[in-house]
């Protein structure tokens, strides 16, 4: 019988996961002063170096595909013209009505916000109980709605903001991607040059498998996000919500957060059903547990079947640190490259114990 010594065991393993989430939050909260240029900065690199690198792991296979048959830069030439041409039709088609009911949703917010906090009101004032305990829980809870939405609004058109810049989308992004397309076959070649000879066959696997893993990601995650974005654009539009598209893309945006986005996405579509009655709310809720029971169930095991290989717990403490550092960027990027690194060191591991195998042989 195998014995398992203590720090191996699961237990351990997630307590230090949590230890080194807390750590950094705790570190981050004390020298905030010299992180916060740091993180401009980096978001500021980020965000077009993120774009363009999900835009390279979406287009690489239709470009490698059409690379077998004309010039490799003739293959990308054509993918952009095409994704121009899409992007163009799809803003003919919907942009402006998008545009449009966004814009009076900023408009009606603050009156829906307020008719809201008068509902959450008149539902905890049911409880009849003359308790100090009570009405802190009625005050908090109106806070907590005020502040969560006026938080998530911020990011939001922050976010929007940084990433509709002009310069960004039409040169840097477009710049980036097109040397990724282009350098594509020559991207490991390059990285394996500074790897010692003797290491080179464990880089090169391990490389491989980097890229694999965040391969699926990108475009399952991709695929997942677009499914539960229509599937809940279609449970608005049923059940009559207001607003269905503007809400059905923040659901589809958030559902790239593993496990916390779809809760994410579904908090404006709560605040908006709230003034329209009690049961509305309950069909809102009605159309999230559908979706969430469908995409569990059936899209995510279909697309992303187990690839990333990571426990709910450890995603959420991963999300928890990165986000406290670097913000709704750190919240996208958190899982891949924890994934990624998680690869790095057991490959790193399986080649060490390979190596003290060979020399125990020997």
């Amino acid at each position: 019988m195998k014995i398992v010594e203590w720090y191996q065991k699961s237990w351990f393993k997630y307590m230090v996961v949590a230890t080194l989430a807390l750590v950094i939050i705790w570190f981050y909260g004390h020298v905030q002063f010299f992180i916060q240029p740091l993180q401009t900065f980096l978001m500021t690199m980020l965000i077009p170096i993120i774009l363009a690198g999900i835009l390279y792991y979406l287009l690489r296979p239709v470009v490698r595909f059409l690379s077998k048959y004309i010039w490799q830069t003739a293959a990308i030439l054509i993918v952009f013209v095409a994704l121009l041409g899409g992007l163009f039709l799809i803003g003919a088609a919907v942009g402006e009505f998008l545009i449009n009911q966004f814009q009076e949703l900023v408009k009606q917010w603050p009156v829906i916000l307020d008719a809201g906090s008068r509902q959450v009101n008149d539902i905890l004032q049911m409880i009849d109980f003359e308790s100090d305990i009570v009405q802190e829980m009625r005050d908090n809870t109106l806070d907590f709605l005020k502040s969560s939405v006026g938080t998530i609004g911020n990011n939001v058109i922050g976010i929007a903001g940084a990433v509709t810049n002009a310069v960004t989308v039409t040169v840097v992004i477009p710049f980036i991607l097109f040397y990724l397309l282009k350098d594509d076959g020559q991207l490991l070649p390059s990285m394996l040059k500074w790897s010692p000879a003797s290491f080179q066959t464990h880089v090169k696997e391990t490389l491989k498998e980097m890229d694999q893993t965040i391969a699926a990601y990108v475009l399952g995650q991709m695929l997942v996000a677009c499914v539960i974005g229509l599937f809940m654009f279609i449970g608005y539009l049923i059940i009559g919500l207001p607003f269905a598209a503007v809400l059905a893309l923040f659901a589809l945006v958030t559902s790239f957060i593993p496990f916390l986005g779809p809760f994410l996405g579904i908090l404006p579509a709560i605040v908006i059903a709230i003034p329209e009655g009690t049961f509305m709310l309950v069909k809102v809720l009605i159309v999230f547990v559908i979706v969430q029971q469908a995409e569990g169930n059936l899209v995510s095991p279909q697309i992303m079947g187990n690839r990333l290989n990571v426990h709910p717990v450890t995603v959420i403490l991963v999300i928890l640190a990165t986000g406290s550092v670097f913000g709704f960027i750190g919240i996208l990027i958190a899982v891949p490259v924890y994934a990624v690194i998680k690869v790095i060191v057991l490959s790193t591991v399986k080649w060490v114990r390979a190596a003290r195998a060979d020399d125990l042989k020997e």
